[in-house]
């Protein structure tokens, strides 16, 4: 379950959605799926390290760092050994720019 704000960045509305699930800190120990989104996803590591999969590049993220995937872009999330723990939310473009 998500919740949708509408912002404005540049005088144009964008639709901002975060998962309920994902205000709260989890910690992962398993792969999340492979997905495509139709909006940008952004994700932050809050601790430890994982591995990023985007199409045929994979990426090293640890604590602090973040990442923005562009739309239609299939990408996964995995836990490199040990645990991580991330925040991810999803901005989805005004449809009219």
């Amino acid at each position: 379950m998500s919740e949708q704000q509408g912002i404005r960045i540049n005088n144009l509305n964008w639709d901002l959605s975060v998962g309920i699930a994902e205000l709260s800190r989890s910690r992962y120990g398993i792969s999340r799926a492979r997905h495509c989104n139709t909006g940008y996803e952004v994700t932050v590591v809050l601790q430890g390290n994982c591995l990023l999969d985007v199409e045929d590049s994979h990426y090293t993220l640890s604590q602090g760092q973040a990442v923005i995937i562009a739309p239609g872009r299939y990408h996964s999330l995995r836990s490199l050994p040990g645990e991580f723990d991330h925040f991810t939310f999803r901005m989805t473009p005004p449809k009219s720019g």
